[in-house]
C-alpha cells in the first residue's frame, strides 16, 4: 500500500487532497460502525436501520462498497436503496452459500472500484453489474425452505424480520436484546425425553430438524425459561400468551412434527423473498 501511495502522491497538492479525502472517508467509515452517527441525520431514517442490521449480523465484506456508495452517490435516496440491496444480497448469500466469502468480498471491492471510477453512477447500475452473482428469487426461496441456522443471533434476526412481515403496522416489533426476547427451539435442542415427549421424532429426525428455521421462534426470555425442554402440549399454552405473532400461531396446532416444521418454513420462505427482495423500487 505504501508503494502505491508513494507512486500517486507526488507533490504538495496531491498530499493535501489525499489527506482531505482520507479525513472525509474516516468519518464515513465511522458511520458504518454506528447507526447513531451524526452523518445519518441527513439521510432517510431507513439508512440508520440498515446500518444497524449490518452491524447486528456482523457483516463486514461489504464495507469497501458501502464507502464507495456513500462517497460517490450524491442522491441520499440512492444511498438508501443501495443499502437495502446490499443487505438483501448478503442475506441471500448467507442462506444459499453460492458465493464464497472471499469471492463476495472481492466482488464487493470490484463494485466499489467501478463506483469510484465513475463507471457505476446509481443503484440500478450497481444492481446490473452484480446481478449475475446474486441468487434469484427461485433459488433463494428453494434453499430457504430447508435452511438450518446454527448461530443464534442470525436466527433471531431472521425471525424478527419475518415477524415484522406479519404485522400491518410498525407499532410493535420484537426487541433485539436477547436478555428480553430469546431464541426458542420448539422441538428442543436437548429434549428431556425425546421418545415419550416427541414421539414423531427419532434421533436422526431430531438432528435433522431441531435447527431448521421452521422449528425456531422468538419468545420472552422468562417464558422461555419456564417451558425449557418439555413436550409440545405445555409449550402451546405458553405460546398462546405470547404477543409475537409467529409464536402465538403455534398454539393453534394440535401437534409438532417434521411436516409442521416444513410447512411453517415454506411459509417463511415465501415471505423471505419479499423481505430481502432485489427489485429496485
Amino acid at each position: 500500500m505504501f508503494k502505491d501511495v508513494k507512486n500517486k502522491i507526488r507533490n504538495k497538492n496531491h498530499t493535501i487532497t489525499f489527506l482531505s479525502n482520507l479525513e472525509r472517508n474516516t468519518e464515513i467509515y465511522l458511520s458504518l460502525l454506528n447507526p447513531n452517527h451524526l452523518l445519518w441525520k441527513d439521510y432517510p431514517q431507513d439508512c440508520s436501520l440498515y446500518i444497524s442490521e449490518l452491524k447486528e449480523l456482523g457483516l463486514t465484506q461489504n464495507r469497501p462498497l458501502l464507502l464507495a456508495v456513500l462517497g460517490r452517490f450524491s442522491d441520499k435516496n440512492e444511498v438508501m436503496k443501495a443499502l437495502k440491496l446490499i443487505i438483501s444480497w448478503s442475506i441471500r448469500n448467507l442462506i444459499t452459500g453460492v458465493i464464497g466469502t472471499g469471492t463476495l468480498e472481492k466482488e464487493f471491492s470490484n463494485q466499489a472500484k467501478l463506483i469510484n471510477d465513475g463507471d457505476t453512477k446509481d443503484t440500478k447500475g450497481l444492481s446490473r453489474s452484480i446481478q449475475h452473482l446474486i441468487p434469484t428469487d427461485e433459488q433463494f426461496q428453494k434453499v430457504f425452505e430447508i435452511a438450518t441456522v446454527t448461530k443464534a443471533y442470525i436466527a433471531r434476526y431472521y425471525l424478527r424480520k419475518l415477524e415484522q412481515s406479519y404485522r400491518t403496522t410498525k407499532e410493535l416489533t420484537p426487541l433485539t436484546n436477547p436478555e428480553k426476547v430469546s431464541l426458542e427451539h420448539i422441538l428442543p435442542e436437548n429434549p428431556t425425553n425425546l421418545i415419550e415427549d416427541w414421539s414423531e421424532f427419532d434421533e436422526n429426525t431430531h438432528k435433522t430438524y431441531f435447527r431448521r428455521l421452521g422449528n425456531l421462534t422468538l419468545l420472552d426470555t422468562k417464558m422461555n425459561n419456564d417451558v425449557k425442554s418439555g413436550s409440545f402440549s405445555p409449550k402451546k399454552e405458553t405460546y398462546h400468551q405470547s404477543e409475537i405473532i409467529i409464536t402465538k400461531k403455534l398454539s393453534e396446532l394440535d401437534k409438532w412434527n417434521p411436516t409442521k416444521i416444513e410447512r411453517r418454513q415454506k411459509e417463511f420462505a415465501e415471505k423471505a423473498v419479499k423481505i430481502w427482495g432485489i427489485d429496485i423500487i
